[in-house]
């Protein structure tokens, strides 16, 4: 798995260790927390003179809130380095902080981008490369958040040598969800600018049926692939034997359920945010599609198994 997106993101820092991606990581919070005060100021200033000065308050103010920008870019490519050096060395608990970590700066950083750029200049030029990438930067999270759950789900070395089991996992993802809702305002206003609906994703082509708290894998669709509502009955029959299930079996059908579910939300973020697929982005798009297949595919067989 370490040769997807996440995997060219890390290149950046493929020849620093796990140490040296954390004292990095350190590093960055602490330039992160030293700026964040005179940001604060600068913005009390510009609300209190606002029309007076407006122009130099401006400017402080974006001067100010780039520099924390380029760290919180910084700062999320570490983590994602950090997880994913983590996740060959089945550190279930450093991988769950790291992508914690990478959600919550994550949000901090679209927080910060609503609170300085008006929506209604989210779509100029400016306002579109930042959004393109927070986009790009939360695809990669979403992907890797699959990564480790379909890792999981496949290598019983999690388990022994992780110390981790398939609610640890699925917390992990329901935890990255919450902790996402200002990056999916930013990054879902844009996709709905331009006209874009999702194609991809299991929620929302389930009607939310299939998300994070329904997990079984079971769902009655019609020929033309709408859900049939009026096949409960024979899902709760098939949801009744899986329930008998052991309990090792029915962890990892969840786990690949969830998995995706996220490689199929990094696939429509990706999509919406980079609609003219060419070159390296065509090839990391392409390799969702795969690893979202192949985990569709793995779920089909647990199924029938």
């Amino acid at each position: 798995l370490r040769s997807g997106p996440s995997g060219m993101n890390a290149r950046l820092y493929h020849e620093v260790g796990s140490d040296g991606l954390s004292k990095a990581s350190d590093l960055l919070k602490a330039g992160i927390e030293l700026l964040k005060p005179p940001l604060e100021r600068a913005f009390q200033r510009a609300s209190d003179e606002e029309g007076d000065g407006e122009e130099s308050q401006s400017l402080e103010v974006e001067a100010l809130a780039m520099q924390i920008y380029g760290m919180y870019h910084k700062l999320i490519n570490v983590s994602l380095s950090l997880a994913d050096s983590h996740l060959m060395k089945y550190r279930s608990s450093s991988v769950m902080q790291a992508l914690r970590m990478t959600a919550r700066v994550l949000s901090d950083a679209s927080d910060l981008f609503i609170k300085v750029v008006d929506p209604d200049d989210f779509f100029d030029h400016n306002g579109a490369d930042f959004v393109r990438s927070i986009s790009y930067q939360y695809s990669l999270l979403i992907e890797n958040c699959g990564n480790f759950a379909r890792s999981f789900a496949a290598d019983e070395a999690w388990r022994e040598r992780g110390h981790a089991c398939g609610d640890d996992v699925i917390a992990l993802l329901r935890d990255v969800e919450l902790l996402s809702k200002s990056t999916d305002k930013v990054v879902n206003t844009c996709i709905e600018s331009d006209g874009m609906t999702t194609k991809n994703c299991i929620v929302a082509r389930t009607k939310g049926i299939v998300n994070l708290e329904y997990l079984s894998g079971i769902l009655p669709l019609r020929n033309n692939g709408d859900v049939n509502f009026e096949g409960k009955s024979a899902v709760d029959a098939a949801n009744k034997y899986f329930i008998a299930q052991k309990q090792l079996k029915k962890e990892r059908r969840r786990v690949l359920v969830a998995s995706a579910i996220k490689y199929s939300q990094a696939v429509d973020i990706f999509t919406g945010n980079f609609p003219h697929l060419a070159g390296k982005n065509r090839g990391m798009w392409c390799l969702m599609l795969q690893r979202l297949g192949d985990a569709c595919n793995e779920v089909g067989k647990l199924l029938l198994d």
